[in-house]
C-alpha cells in the first residue's frame, strides 16, 4: 500500500501518492492525474505501476484536499490550470523536484506517464526540459495536444510516446 506525501511550491501544499516504496532507490514513474485529481482510481493505477517494479510518484497539481468527482465534470479544476500554463508548469516541476528528493526514487531514472489532462501535463513537463526526466508517455482518448499547446512552446528534447484512440463504436 502506498503513502501520502506532502510537498510544497511557495504557499501551496500538495499531496502526492507514492506506491512501491523500497529501501533503495529505484526507477520511477511520475503519474500525472486526470482532471479529477488524485483519487481512488489514480491510487489503483499507482499500485499497478508499483507491481511492475517501479516506484510510482503520483503528482498532485491541484493542491492538498482539492479533488474532483471521478465520474463527474471537473472543468472547474482543470480549466484554471489550462488558463495559467506557467502556474501548471511550476506545479509539475515542484512535483518532479519532490520526487527526486524521496529516498525511494532514483533521480537518474525517471519517466512521466499521464492520461487525458495528465497527458497534457507530461507533455508540458517534457517541454520544460528538466535534466532528470528521461521520457514521457501520454495516453489520450482523443487528440488534444495541438489544441492545448501553450503559445511559443517548443517541442522539447525528451523521448515520448502517445496512444490515441476512441471508444468502441465511435465514428
Amino acid at each position: 500500500m502506498g503513502i501520502l506525501h506532502e510537498y510544497s511550491d511557495g504557499d501551496t501544499v500538495f499531496e502526492a501518492y507514492i506506491a512501491g516504496i523500497d529501501d533503495c532507490p529505484g526507477p520511477t514513474v511520475l503519474l500525472a492525474h486526470d482532471w479529477s485529481g488524485i483519487n481512488a482510481g489514480m491510487r489503483r493505477n499507482a499500485e499497478r505501476i508499483a507491481e511492475l517494479g517501479y516506484t510510482c510518484f503520483a503528482l498532485d497539481v491541484y493542491g492538498k484536499g482539492r479533488r474532483g468527482d471521478e465520474p463527474g465534470d471537473n472543468h472547474h479544476l482543470m480549466n484554471r490550470m489550462l488558463e495559467d500554463r506557467a502556474e501548471l508548469r511550476r506545479r509539475l516541476l515542484a512535483g518532479l523536484t519532490a520526487a527526486t528528493e524521496h529516498p525511494s526514487v532514483d533521480s537518474s531514472r525517471i519517466a512521466a506517464l499521464g492520461y487525458c489532462f495528465g497527458g497534457l501535463c507530461v507533455l508540458d513537463m517534457a517541454r520544460a526540459n528538466p535534466a532528470n526526466l528521461k521520457g514521457v508517455i501520454r495516453r489520450a482518448w482523443r487528440a488534444q495536444a495541438a489544441e492545448h499547446r501553450p503559445a511559443g512552446a517548443d517541442r522539447g528534447k525528451r523521448d515520448g510516446a502517445a496512444w490515441l484512440g476512441r471508444p468502441d463504436g465511435a465514428p
